[in-house]
């Protein structure tokens, strides 16, 4: 059995409480932020590699049915601007891939930041499509 994408959820939290979850997504693509340095030390017979946990970004496209992710992107922007009354947007993402016989494996994302949304309508008679990135910090193997 080939592995397959299963359960993905997005939810969205705003100051505790769930406030948007999305069910139509197409694809989901995971940057798990993990990069390299080579340093090549004078006088050293080899160089010196150093691994990087830097944040993870996924990639999602989805199929909007509603109004969540205008929500979202409303939202985001009130928390980006710079006063005091501005309200924390939480987004938290969890992801399993079902490998069959060789086990699931679940990913949760928390405390993710929304980045580059944006819309296509392609032509009158077709679907509205959107994707947008998200970054997160921590991301965690459950």
């Amino acid at each position: 059995m080939k592995a397959k994408g299963h359960d993905v959820r997005l939810r969205i939290f705003r100051n505790g409480a769930d406030l948007k979850e999305f069910s139509e997504i197409v694809s989901l693509d995971i940057d798990f932020g993990l990069s390299t340095e080579v340093v090549d030390y004078v006088g050293a017979e080899d160089p010196t590699i150093f691994g990087n946990n830097g944040p993870a970004t996924l990639r999602i496209s989805i199929e909007p049915g509603s109004l969540a992710l205008d929500d979202l992107i409303w939202a985001q922007m009130n928390a980006n601007r710079p006063n005091a009354t501005a309200e924390p947007v939480n987004i938290d993402v969890t992801a399993s891939v079902d490998h069959g016989s060789g086990g699931r494996a679940r990913w949760a994302f928390p405390a993710c930041t929304l980045s580059a949304p944006n819309k296509n309508a392609s032509s009158r008679t077709s679907r509205v499509s959107a994707t947008f990135e998200l970054q997160c910090p921590r991301p965690q193997k459950i």
